[in-house]
Order: C-alpha cells, then sequence, then structure tokens
C-alpha cells in the first residue's frame, strides 16, 4: 500500500468530519443571537421572546422552550424557598413558644434574687 493511498483514506473521513462540524458551527451561529435574546428576556423579566423574521422556526421553537424551562425550574425554587422559610418560621415560632412554657411561674421557684453583702 503506498502513502498516498493511506493519505487518500485517512482525508475521507476527515472531510466528512469537517462537513459535520461546519453544520454543528453554523448551527451554533444562528442559534446564538436567539440564545441572547432569550437570556434578555429572562433578565427582563419578559413572558415571551419575540420572532424576528429571520429567525429558524425549529430553533426559534428550542429556545423559547429553552425559556420556559428556565422559567419554571426559577419559580420551582423560589417556592422551594419560600417554603423553607416558612418552615424555619414555624420552628422559630415553635422554638420560643417552648421556651416561654418552660420559664418557670411560680415564684417558689424561681432563683433567688441575690443581696450584695
Amino acid at each position: 500500500m503506498s502513502v498516498e493511498t493511506s493519505a487518500a483514506r485517512a482525508a475521507v473521513p476527515r472531510a466528512s468530519e469537517n462537513a459535520v462540524d461546519s453544520v454543528a458551527v453554523e448551527r451554533e451561529l444562528t442559534v446564538a443571537p436567539l440564545q441572547l435574546r432569550r437570556v434578555e428576556s429572562e433578565l427582563a423579566g419578559s413572558s415571551t421572546i419575540e420572532p424576528l423574521a429571520g429567525d429558524a422556526p425549529d430553533l426559534y421553537a428550542q429556545v423559547t422552550a429553552q425559556r420556559q424551562s428556565h422559567r419554571q425550574q426559577f419559580l420551582d425554587e423560589a417556592a422551594q424557598e419560600r417554603a423553607a422559610a416558612e418552615r424555619t418560621r414555624n420552628e422559630l415560632a415553635a422554638g420560643r413558644s417552648r421556651e416561654r412554657s418552660s420559664t418557670p411561674t411560680c415564684p417558689s421557684s424561681r432563683q433567688p434574687k441575690r443581696t450584695k453583702t
């Protein structure tokens, strides 16, 4: 087998890999402006991302789904934090209640005042 033949065989997969890489890079470059608009929309608290004339419908749908997923994740995490804060408030109230109920109420059970001698 000659060096040229093995080089030619090695070049075929590389050409295929380059084509795949090119398609992937092109897709990333197409979706980047949509992702930027999604992030800006999330930061602004907007409920939607407005489609533009040049947006590919499949990529727009993908980015919109990501936005909705991120929003739902944020809402879920915020609800968990509110629930944790409520549990903490309840535990604090219960602890204060136990503290009040364990405080001696009978004067004879209180510590006598110390007097200076």
